[in-house]
């Protein structure tokens, strides 16, 4: 009958599925190094000019100012 075959394929389908997902999140982790318990692997953003960012990075340049004239002067 068309019917069992459509359920027997689907049951073996479902049982494929959930027998090979903890592997495929297994390697997934693997190659994060999310099994290291690593939580954050991306570097942390910097803070704004003169802010000090979350991980102590420093970013030291100065404001620049509105106006080219004072540019200038700052640079001269």
């Amino acid at each position: 009958m068309v019917g069992m075959d459509i359920l027997e394929a689907l049951a073996r389908t479902v049982v494929v599925v959930l027998v090979l997902w903890p592997l495929v999140v297994l390697v997934a982790r693997r190659r994060t190094g999310d099994h290291l318990g690593e939580v954050d692997t991306l570097p942390r953003p910097e803070g704004p000019a003169g802010i000090e960012a979350p991980d102590g990075a420093y970013d030291p340049a100065p404001v620049q100012p509105e106006d080219p004239a004072e540019r200038w002067v700052q640079a001269g």
